[in-house]
């Protein structure tokens, strides 16, 4: 993907017409910024936003998709807020939100998986990550966005890696990634097979797993302000999961599946655009060849 940055005549204020500035991340954070630090405490705040995201978006149809990506940047981090003041609370409302909630925080990390493989630009891709830094860190209050980025780069690289092998990949649906951890899918003889995406430095070579049993849906588990539905541990006793939600919904019960677990450690993708590393892909083809047989 690359930006496109056409010029428009726009009425000036005081001098008939001017030409609009071309597309710019760095302006568009400006703008971001500057609209959130002068309305934030206003009671209609979120209606303006809304407006303000609808307006720059028509302002720069081309760039729609970047636009929503970081301007919904506040919405996830007073999701991950709420999240939070909520962790030990058991009531059954509070619970039904919180899985509202978990829905809504992988609607974003959905949106930038989706923008981030169908960009290729290192440079642009660098410069992405830096204004959603600045950007993430206003709307938080200071949090960094370093383990959203890595989680979203290893899933990135690990879709591109299996669509390389051949594996027709698809991304799970917010559902899917918020009950089930479903990152991915990709097609098997009977069926598909869910992939769980690990980014970690808690292995030093590509390992790939099947995983074991997941509740539907799965505690949640926070560590360190990231969120997660169960710990490391918990996945490495997995040994089916339940069934994507549409299966659940349409036949009243979860039907369980084999799932695949994909442990990847730093160094294995670009760390802008989640592109893999060619090394990455040969190790990853040699783990997967004891479970699939891969395209030639």
């Amino acid at each position: 993907m690359k930006f496109e940055n056409p010029t428009y005549n726009n009425p000036a204020s005081s001098a008939g017409r001017q030409e609009k500035p071309a597309f710019n991340l760095n302006n568009l954070k400006t703008r971001i910024t500057d609209f959130y630090k002068h309305h934030k405490t206003e009671t209609d705040f979120s209606n303006q936003y809304k407006e303000f995201e609808s307006h720059l978006a028509q302002e720069y149809p081309a760039e729609a998709q970047v636009i929503m990506v970081l301007c919904e940047l506040q919405a996830f981090t007073k999701v991950q807020k709420r999240l939070l003041e909520t962790v030990d609370e058991d009531d059954e409302e509070i619970l039904a939100e919180r899985r509202r909630m978990m829905i809504d925080l992988t609607q974003w990390q959905s949106l930038v998986t989706d923008f981030l493989i169908n960009l290729e630009d290192q440079n642009l891709a660098r410069s992405f990550w830096r204004e959603a830094a600045d950007i993430y860190r206003l709307f938080s209050e200071g949090w960094t966005i370093s383990g959203i980025q890595r989680g979203v780069t290893g899933q990135v690289g690990i879709y591109k890696a299996l669509k390389y092998l051949g594996l027709d990949p698809r991304l799970s649906i917010p559902p899917e990634d918020a009950f089930i951890k479903a990152d991915l899918w990709v097609s098997r003889p009977g069926g598909e097979t869910s992939v769980q995406v690990k980014h970690t430095k808690d292995v030093n070579s590509v390992l790939v797993e099947f995983t074991g049993e997941v509740a539907y849906p799965s505690n949640l588990v926070e560590h360190n302000g990231e969120f997660s539905h169960l710990s490391s541990a918990d996945v490495d006793k997995m040994v089916h999961v339940a069934g994507p939600c549409r299966q659940k919904s349409n036949e009243g019960q979860p039907r369980k599946v084999r799932a695949l677990k994909i442990s990847a450690p730093p160094g294995s993708f670009y760390a802008y655009t989640g592109e893999p590393h060619p090394d990455f892909i040969v190790a990853l083809k040699a783990e997967l060849a004891n479970y699939f047989t891969l395209p030639e």
